[in-house]
């Protein structure tokens, strides 16, 4: 069988892309994380967190991608 889909949500709650992040993967099935405001500004507890659940994809910032 297909491997069940695991992301993490780190955009606001208020912002569009959340419908992305979490619509998408639900609608097929997959698990999502919706990370803490401490996790999704720090990108070393986020990589940390990432590993620690098995979360295979996101959306994250240009910004934590450069960190």
């Amino acid at each position: 069988g297909l491997d069940q889909v695991v992301t993490a949500a780190s955009a606001s709650l208020a912002f569009a892309a959340m419908c992305h992040d979490c619509l998408a993967p639900m609608a097929k099935g997959g698990t999502v994380h919706l990370l803490s405001d401490e996790i999704r500004k720090d990108v070393k507890l986020m990589m940390q967190y990432y590993e620690e659940h098995q979360i295979r994809c996101g959306n994250v910032s240009p910004g934590m991608l450069r960190l």
